[in-house]
């Protein structure tokens, strides 16, 4: 009996592991992943000088290189337009916002 809970949990345990989505490496490429930890290294400071002239476009694709949740090493490079980027940071900076605020709020 012992060991039949104990099985139940070590399933349970393990389910939201095994649940991760499988994406296509051309989506892995070009999707961000929220999860991904928050520094980034900007690939866009190697540019070109004419690619730093289209400064202000927001359909420049940008390339930078994030750090991959559970390994020192392993690094993911994500590519998005700038107005992607852009959006992705407003997304985080809200989140956090909220975050911040329903802590305040229930203490």
């Amino acid at each position: 009996m012992k060991a039949l809970l104990m099985a139940a949990v070590a399933i349970t345990l393990t389910q939201p592991a095994l649940a991760n989505e499988q994406v296509s490496p051309a989506q892995a490429s070009t999707q961000p992943n929220p999860g991904d930890a928050p520094r980034d290294n900007d690939d866009s400071s190697r540019a070109s000088p004419d690619a730093t002239q289209q400064g202000d476009n927001p359909d420049r694709v940008i390339c930078r290189r994030q750090e991959v949740v559970g390994t020192r090493l392993a690094k993911k490079r994500v590519c998005a337009t700038a107005a992607e980027w852009e959006r992705i940071h407003a997304d985080e900076r809200q989140a956090t916002e909220r975050i911040q605020n329903q802590r305040s709020k229930s203490n």
